[in-house]
């Protein structure tokens, strides 16, 4: 894999993150805790694209690179609860990092 010059350097500085594997549509056992995290911009292009798909994307956010979280895993952020609509691997930054595209599905009772 050839690596571009100048490398896109992101930062995972705007909170933390847990994510959990989904049970009957509720959160079940914690996969990971206290993961790091960087917020990004909704684009217009996949605001309209989920809005077309009859779906909402509330959230857009990026982690480190890691193995284990699965686009069918649920997101909590503060006392938000959200499902992974999509997750995109990016290996041309430094460091390396996974996009998360959220849909927001409510408050932790």
């Amino acid at each position: 894999m050839k690596i571009k010059v100048p490398t896109d350097f992101v930062t995972f500085n705007d909170g933390r993150l847990s994510v959990f594997e989904t049970v009957a549509n509720k959160p079940g056992p914690q996969k990971a805790a206290g993961i790091r995290f960087g917020e990004r911009t909704v684009s217009f292009k996949r605001f309209y694209a989920a809005r077309t798909a009859s779906t909402e994307i509330s959230r857009v956010v990026h982690i480190p690179y890691r193995t284990g979280i699965d686009p069918h895993d649920n997101v909590v952020i503060g006392s938000e609860r959200y499902k992974i609509e999509q997750l995109q691997p990016v290996r041309d930054t430094n460091p390396p990092c996974m996009v998360l595209t959220l849909k927001r599905i409510g408050a932790i009772p």
